[in-house]
């Protein structure tokens, strides 16, 4: 994953650049286009998407680690999860036909709840958002409450 950044004036393009950021600016009127292009653009945000509590490799931060720097704040966490092979949950930027609600519960094949909606957005008639799953329904198919399918967007091309 490429970390990106949203920026709206020219030296945090330069700053974020700098970082090896991919910088995306933008010229916006209001903070809701802002946070529908990050949620069409499946880039997690800290507080709906993940926080305090949640490991680097939910969000899909784990390029942003530098783990040959020696000791880091973490750096248990980070490695249980390498050597166990992967974390409790995982986020998954998905696209749905039927409207998406932040918090609504993602269901797996057989109807279990195996996470919810952490951002949502829709344009064009189609939603996109972003889900916090159990590591189980890391690859399975996913569905809303309704039983519409969700489709990876990474596989929808």
């Amino acid at each position: 994953m490429r970390l990106h950044a949203l920026v709206a004036d020219e030296e945090s393009a330069r700053r974020a650049a700098a970082g090896g950021a991919t910088v995306v600016q933008l010229r916006l009127k209001g903070a809701p286009t802002a946070e529908v292009w990050r949620i069409v653009h499946g880039v997690p945000r800290m507080g709906p998407d993940f926080d305090q509590r949640s490991l680097p490799s939910e969000a899909g931060l784990e390029e942003l680690i530098d783990t040959t720097k020696g000791c880091f704040l973490g750096q248990e966490s980070v490695a249980r999860v390498r050597n166990l092979g992967h974390p409790p949950r995982v986020l998954r930027h998905v696209q749905g036909l039927a409207s998406l609600a932040t918090g609504s519960p993602v269901l797996d094949g057989d109807g279990s709840t195996v996470g919810s909606v952490t951002s949502a957005a829709s344009i064009d008639g189609r939603s996109s958002a972003l889900v916090r799953v159990a590591w189980a329904a890391a690859t399975t198919r996913l569905a809303d409450t309704d039983g519409h399918p969700l489709t990876d967007v990474a596989a929808a091309g």
